[in-house]
């Protein structure tokens, strides 16, 4: 999950690396998702309202790339947190109740 997570933040930086070029240039080029292989072109001298909704999708679609492998960091960095063999683990007294729990239980037969 963390190798996936830091594969969507390098592609929402290569997408916003790449909306950043065609807003500076005024002609943005999209391949819309799906199974085409047709590229859609506008430029902004020439079609400005076009322009602008293929820009408008091009920072979506950037920042969802890298909200989502932020969200995916973070939710590994969560699990590594309350796994117990990681070296991130952060153990609050819980395993060492737990143990104890399961001790007592042991001792009074009721496994």
């Amino acid at each position: 999950m963390r190798t996936a997570g830091r594969l969507l933040l390098l592609a929402g930086v290569i997408l916003l690396l790449m909306a950043i070029n065609d807003e500076r240039r005024g002609v943005a080029s999209v391949m819309p998702p799906g199974r085409s292989t047709i590229v859609e072109t506008a430029a902004r001298s020439q079609n400005p309202r076009d322009f602008d909704n293929l820009m408008t999708y091009q920072w979506i679609r950037a920042f969802l790339a890298f909200f989502a492998g932020t969200i995916l960091l973070h939710l590994n960095r969560n699990a590594e947190k309350l796994d117990p063999l990681s070296p991130d683990f952060e153990d609050h007294g819980t395993l060492d109740e737990l143990g104890e729990e399961l001790d007592k239980e042991h001792r009074s037969g009721r496994m």
